[in-house]
């Protein structure tokens, strides 16, 4: 029988075993230690803007607590003179510009993440609000449909590049991985370069295409198993070594996530506990606890997806990546015995802390078990 083996002490009630595949058959016997809890989270600062050019008369729009302007003036010692009104900016209420400011007064809001706009008091009347840093108006994180792929939005409030199809940008930066309940992930602060990812895990279909140009190994079959069945062909494939992954994804263009891009992707940029959120798992958010008997077909999960809208990296299958195992992350090491797989799968029964995105564990390069699979990445 293929078993995982605990083969580290955890820290704390939340974390994930660090556990090895042994390349024999599909029975798991796994500990777990519990669930664990979410710091992440952050907030969308961005809102709507004034072009206006003229001085307001009126109140506020009720983006803030109600309250007179002379009151809000007065709480914030402030003289308004004879332009009592006020601005919305976001969620930020400001005084209107007035003589007691002076002309050569400004204010700034935030409008998308580190993107702030500003305008300048001139003669008593506010200019138009200035784009954000970087160009561009649109919201961090959000995504839009480009020629030939997906694109996202940057912390600049500007597009980045336009991602084949099936992939995503994820714009680069620094974040701090892993988890203080992670024994083998403890936190550790990584700077990752711009790069795309696979939307979802590499499918049965796709696969197929490397076989027949006899570029790509023939998958395990067996029980659970999903290569040569009818019907599964949008499922991810499973049955395959960390070389069948790597293989394909060379053949493909691209190439397997390093372990700290798996884990940014998932966690961008908030580093969030799930790859959506803090919501503890359920049935709506990933494939676990064998809540279907095996795979389902990828991107079921719409509301399981991670911030930059990218599918199942909690569930369904754990994935490949091109990192080497090493006890204490990040690492950087060009040879070793196991790689590392991230994402937990649909086997892990319900145990949550395999599917928080700072859980890793490791397993052979020949293992072809069928709860592993793989998405691919590139760089641009």
């Amino acid at each position: 029988m293929r078993i995982r083996k605990i083969v580290g002490l955890l820290v704390g009630l939340a974390g994930c075993s660090t556990i090895l595949g042994y390349p024999d058959d599909p029975v798991l016997v796994e500990v777990d230690a519990g669930g664990g809890s979410d710091t992440g989270g952050g907030s969308d600062t961005g809102g709507e803007s004034d072009t206006g050019g003229g001085s307001d008369t009126g109140s506020d729009t009720g983006v803030c607590p109600a309250e007179t302007n002379a009151a809000f003036c007065s709480r914030q010692g402030k003289n308004c003179g004879s332009l009592t009104a006020l601005d919305t900016c976001g969620t930020q209420r400001t005084a209107d510009c007035t003589a007691a400011t002076g002309s050569a007064a400004s204010q700034a809001c935030g409008n998308c993440n580190t993107g702030t706009q500003s305008r300048t008091c001139t003669s008593n009347v506010w200019g138009a609000w200035s784009s954000c840093s970087g160009g561009g108006v649109c919201a961090s994180g959000t995504t839009q449909s480009c020629t030939g792929g997906t694109q996202i939005c940057t912390s600049a409030c500007a597009w980045g590049t336009c991602a084949p199809p099936g992939m995503v940008s994820v714009p680069g930066g620094t974040m701090t991985l892993g988890a203080s309940d992670q024994s083998n992930n403890l936190p550790h602060s990584v700077a990752v370069a711009a790069f795309q990812m696979d939307i979802t895990e590499v499918t049965v279909s796709a696969y197929a295409s490397c076989v027949s140009a006899t570029q790509c190994a023939t998958p395990s079959t067996g029980t659970y198993y999903n290569w040569g069945v009818t019907g599964k062909e949008n499922h991810p494939i499973n049955g395959v070594s960390w070389t069948d992954a790597n293989t394909y994804c060379t053949w493909s263009g691209k190439r397997l996530p390093t372990e700290e891009e798996w884990e940014y992707a998932a966690r961008y940029d908030d580093a969030r506990d799930y790859p959506w959120g803090s919501t503890a798992p359920n049935s709506t958010l990933a494939n676990y606890n064998s809540n279907v008997s095996g795979t389902t077909v990828v991107g079921t999960y719409p509301s399981g997806a991670s911030k930059l809208g990218i599918q199942d990296l909690a569930g369904n299958l754990w994935e490949w990546t091109s990192t080497w195992y090493c006890d204490t992350p990040p690492c950087t090491g060009t040879s070793g015995t196991y790689r590392v797989l991230r994402g937990g799968s649909w086997a892990n029964g319900n145990l949550a802390s395999y599917l928080r995105a700072a859980c890793r564990v490791n397993g052979y390069p020949s293992n072809r078990f069928n709860d592993d699979g793989f998405r691919c990445a590139r760089t641009p």
